[in-house]
């Protein structure tokens, strides 16, 4: 995952954009997987969601791996208070955020 954008204007918008790589891997010998549209990836941060975005559409046939580019943007209203806590979390090295996938799929 890789921070593009994070920053706070003067009325307190925090404006997040974050590109995230994922590899979809299908060991299955016989099994091909649709990924469906409704597909969405969330970034969050202390229960506050900071980014979003969808996953694309495609067939993943058997025994493949698929690399996937993902960008996620998203505004947070009245943030100062978290980009302050954000800022002190960073300054001891980890800051944990928690990243959701919804798949929508089927099978083939």
């Amino acid at each position: 995952m890789t921070v593009t954008r994070f920053s706070l204007d003067n009325y307190n918008m925090l404006y997040a954009q974050f590109n995230v790589n994922i590899t979809a891997r299908n060991p299955n010998t016989k099994i091909g997987i649709y990924y469906k549209g409704g597909s969405k990836l969330s970034v969050s941060y202390m229960g506050t969601n900071l980014c979003d975005g969808s996953l694309p559409i495609f067939y993943q046939g058997h025994k493949n791996t698929t690399v996937l580019n993902v960008a996620l943007t998203g505004q947070t209203p009245g943030a100062s208070g978290l980009m302050d806590s954000l800022l002190a979390q960073q300054q001891t090295g980890t800051v944990p955020l928690v990243i959701r996938v919804r798949f929508r799929l089927g099978l083939r």
